[in-house]
This record gives structure tokens, sequence and C-alpha cells, in this order.
């Protein structure tokens, strides 16, 4: 065997001899010239490999009356096998102690021969962070604070290695109470909520592209509010436009959310339309509106404006002091005072925003966000206050909506929870009443309190009830009888209902317990909908946990009726035509 490139000598005269003792000239042939060129010079002969595959060499003896003899024989030429080679870098990573982070390695390693690698990856700290390797997927897990140098090594079917170090950064997490996400994977879409948006990782990028104008966003909330606090992310676009921000939850009772856009985008400032390429707003719930803040606002150089570009983006607050900066290049520097300071103080949750047209998508390449966990020491205590309905006497079916605001009236932090909306048949509202909706409540510190609305539909029937919504307690919470609020009496009038008792209608939701009558094309022929004890519906002998469909003849008559799971046992009417 030889190797393409390769040169290899045989001296053939031991293979030949002459009986009469004549001296003996040799002359050589390939059987493929563009496998493996041949050479002789008196008895010595070269062969060099010139591409993969088999050749023959045949080798004539010739005495001086002009015989000869021959012999052949078989060469294989092979490929060498080349070292397997890094490609990109694997990236420093920052984790808290207890939390681990997963990247798929594959991207970073190559084999130029096209050969199957495997993976081992090795600390030089392991009592700081932890590393191990299953397939591709690298695992790193956080063990005490500090630094390590993590080693990982992809290495072919002939033993040849490439080697990458990275760095691991290691917090004192205080029960991770901060957050990152590499998007190295789809894996992390499950820690995000997602809103008016598809989302999708691709290349270590989450791109979220909106179903709906300015509306699409991915919602995380931290374990615990943090305070003097850090956000860093990076931050782009796919599409002119798209427009992308990050904006945070504070927690305060009049400022709850800020907002900052990077990149190009267009703004009414003071009756006013700017152009900028970063922007700062805040959500003023007494207004219920943003303000832009145009100290806070401008252009920089420093903000990459190209399709597909990202920039590195950084927002600190301490000490009143507000700093942003994009690719290490300062933004503003400013000292807040008032209400605003306090607005800024804390985050509760993170949220990503594509604020673009329909279809645009935005890209945020990583988020990591850092600080002190904020909140006493003593026990948390939620309520729910304000709970208030935009129409107090909506048709039958009609759309509506319910507001309530949850407040941590307690010494000492809580944890994240959940809100549910309960329909009830008399003011007192309990959580054994019938559910109609769920909202995710973070964190909240010691007189934290967060807002949330959701968009109800009315029952089928005229009559009178009563919304409202209870909190779930959290762990270490000091009193749990006083988690709901007040019921919110709502006047169900006439109309509706296809005109008969108990008729469903299109676009009204009904929980556990409740049902209606489905109607087909003979009017004295009708099936009943149920929404079952444990979440499922039933329509006649159709039963479903996500969505139920009929439309079509059952026993002459044709029925058309469509419903889906809206979650928490709640199901809504979304087709429906006697």
């Amino acid at each position: 065997m030889i190797a393409t490139g390769e040169t290899k000598t045989l001296d053939v005269a031991s293979y030949f001899r002459d009986p009469d003792g004549g001296a003996l000239t040799y002359a050589a042939a390939s059987s493929a010239a563009s496998v493996l060129s041949v050479s002789l010079a008196g008895t010595t002969l070269t062969m060099v490999g010139v591409a993969a595959g088999t050749a023959t060499v045949t080798v004539t003896a010739r005495d001086p009356d002009g015989l000869t003899a021959t012999q052949g024989f078989q060469v294989t030429v092979a490929t060498p096998n080349r070292a397997p080679e890094a490609v990109v870098a694997i990236p420093n990573q920052t984790i808290d102690t207890g939390s681990s982070s997963s990247v798929d390695v594959s991207g970073n390693f190559r084999d130029p021969d096209g050969d199957a690698l495997t993976y081992a990856a090795t600390s030089s700290a392991p009592a700081v962070a932890s590393a191990s390797v299953s397939g591709s997927a690298l695992t790193v897990t956080g063990i005490a604070a500090g630094t390590a140098t993590v080693t990982v090594t992809a290495r072919d079917p002939g033993g040849l290695t490439a080697t990458q170090p990275f760095q691991v950064n290691v917090r004192d997490g205080g029960g991770g109470a901060g957050l990152r996400d590499d998007f190295a994977s789809s894996a992390s879409l499950s820690d995000w909520e997602i809103e008016n948006a598809d989302a999708a990782v691709s290349n270590g990028v989450l791109n979220l592209t909106n179903t709906t104008r300015n509306s699409g966003r991915a919602d995380r909330w931290l374990e615990v509010p943090l305070t003097d606090w850090t956000i860093h992310a990076g931050v782009g676009r796919a599409d002119p436009a798209a427009r992308q921000r990050i904006a945070w939850n504070t927690g305060h009772s009049e400022y709850s959310a800020v907002h900052i856009t990077v990149g190009p985008h267009s703004i009414r400032v003071n009756g006013q339309t700017r152009t900028y390429n970063y922007s700062t707003q805040v959500w003023v719930e007494s207004g219920r509106r943003f303000d832009v803040i145009s100290e806070l606002s401008g252009t920089s150089s420093s903000i990459r404006e190209g399709l597909g570009e990202v920039t590195d983006v950084s927002l600190s607050y301490r000490n009143s002091q507000f700093t942003a900066e994009a690719e290490g290049g300062q933004l503003f520097e400013v000292r807040l005072d008032g209400g605003l300071a306090s607005a800024w103080t804390e985050v509760s949750r993170i949220r990503l925003f594509n604020w673009g047209d329909q279809h645009t998508t935005a890209l945020f390449d990583w988020v990591e966000v850092t600080g002190e966990a904020s909140g006493g020491g003593g026990e948390p205590d939620l309520v729910v206050q304000s709970p208030a309905v935009d129409d107090d006497t909506p048709d039958p079916g009609a759309s509506f909506t319910f507001s309530a605001t949850v407040r941590n009236r307690g010494e000492g932090r809580s944890g994240s929870t959940t809100l549910r909306y309960h329909r009830s048949s008399n003011a007192t509202i309990s959580s054994g009443d019938t559910e109609v909706g769920t909202d995710a409540v973070g964190a909240l510190g010691a007189d934290g309190s967060h807002a949330e609305t959701i968009a109800l539909r009315a029952p089928s029937q005229a009559g009178t009830y009563y919304y409202g919504a209870c909190v779930d307690p959290v762990d270490g919470e000091s009193a749990t009888n006083n988690n709901c609020s007040d019921g919110v009496e709502v006047e169900v009038s006439g109309g509706g209902g296809g005109g008969r008792e108990g008729e469903c209608v299109q676009g009204a939701t009904y929980g556990r317990g409740e049902s209606c009558d489905v109607y087909g094309t003979d009017s004295s022929s009708k099936l009943s909908f149920t929404v079952l004890s444990d979440g499922r519906a039933r329509l006649g002998f159709v039963t479903g946990g996500n969505r139920i469909v009929v439309t079509g003849s059952i026993n002459g008559v044709t029925y058309h009726f469509v419903a889906s799971h809206q979650g928490g046992g709640v199901w809504r009417v979304d087709e429906y035509r006697p």
C-alpha cells in the first residue's frame, strides 16, 4: 500500500535472473497511471501514489538477445488519514453554581476525510466546573465559584485528534437568581414563553418571526427579582422592517416595564417623528402608554445596522446610575432620580421583542441577566387586587377583558407562580370556581406588583356571573387564605345563543363541568358538548384532549363544530354553524 503523494522504491534485480549469465535491462509500466506512476532507473523501480485506487505494475526484464520475462503485482493507493480540525471557536461561558449549560460541539470541528468524530472533554478545575459529553452534546455544570478551562477533544477513527479550550466562569448563583441562554439548540425554547411569533433556533441564534405586527416576543421570568443588575444580549435583524427590543419588568406599580430598542427605527417624540438606532421607553400604568425618554435615545456608530449583523448590548443599573453600551462603546450613562430611579431598581422578567412588521424576523444571539437577589428574609404574602372588566353587560358569547394586579404585600420575595381566572355564581371567588384562563406571574420583591389582563368570552346563557382571580400560593407564604380577589359582577344580556336555550355560542369558552348543545341541519336533533372533569371534552361520541372537530353527517344529520382546548380545562368554540 502507498499513500497519495508518497514515493516508494524497489530494487527489482533480485526478482529476475538470466540462466546464461547475461546482463539484464528492465522496464516498468502501470495499468493506471492516473492512480500510480512508475519509472525505472537501472534496477530501481520508483512508484508515486497519484490518487486513491488500485493499479497493476508490470516489470519486464530483457537479456542481450531480446528474450524477456515479466512479473506483475498490484499496488493500492490510499488517501492518508488527516487529523480533525477545529473550525469554530467554542464561546466562553458564564454559569451559576448548581446550573448547567449544554452546547452541541459537532459544528466546532470537522474531519477533512469525512470520518465520524467522537468527542471528550476535561476540566482544568473539576471542583469548579465539571464537563461531560454524550454524543456531540457537551454539558458543563457549575460546582463552585471560580474559573476553569474546559478542553474538548475530537478524535477520528485513526486516533488523530484536534482540541479546543474555552473558559468557564462559575458564579455564586444565589439559588439560580440570574439567567443565561446562548440558544445553543432548540431546547432553549422550552425556557421561554413565545407569544405572537414563530420562534426557531438556527446556528445558535434565536429567530423571532412576527405572526402579527408589533407584538412578537419571548418572555422569561427570573427565579427571584434582581437588583444591581446587568443585562447583556446580542441583538440584530434579518429583515429591514424588524425592530428588536430588550425589555424587562420592574415590579414597580407605576413604571412597570422598560423597553430598549436597538437598530434603526422611527419613533414619535413630543409629537415629532425621530429616527434613532437606539431608544428607551417606559410603560406608564396610570396612562396605559409608553413614554419615550429622549435623553436616553439617539444614534450611535457602535450599533451594527446590517442585515444579519449582531450588536452586543450591555445595560446595567447600580446606585441610581443607568448605563448602556453597544460593542463596548457607551450609549449613555445617567443618574436617575425620583420615581424613575425606583422603577429601574429591580428586574423580575426579561423580554425579547420584535416590534416590527408581520413576518419580519429579529435575531437574538444570546442573553444574560446577572445581579443581586432582592428582597429581605421575611415571608411573602400574595394578594390579588383591583379586579375589573371593560364591559359588565356583554351579550352572550361576546368578548370582554378582565384585569387584576398581583401584589406581594409581605416582607420577603416570592417565587414565580400562576394567576388563575375564575367564573362564579356569587361574589366570593375561590379556587374551586370554574377556571377560565391562566397567566404566569414572575417573582416579586417585597411590595412588588404585576398587572395582568386576559380576553374572555361571556357565557352563552343570559344571567348574572362573577369574575375574579386567584394566585397560587408560593413557598413560605405567610397567609394563603387571601390569595383570591373579589368578584366583579357581569350581567349577560339577552340575544346570541342561536335563539335556543343552552345552545353553544361560537367564540364562547366553557370550563370543567359546563356544557352546551350543538344543533345540526335537523333542528330536532342535537348533540351535547361537555367539558369533563379531567379537562378533556366530549361531543356526542367524540372525546378529545386538545381539539374536537365534527364536520360531517351523523345519522343523516350534518353538523359543523370545532372546539379547542385553551389550557387549564377551558375550551373555546372556534367554529359552529347549526
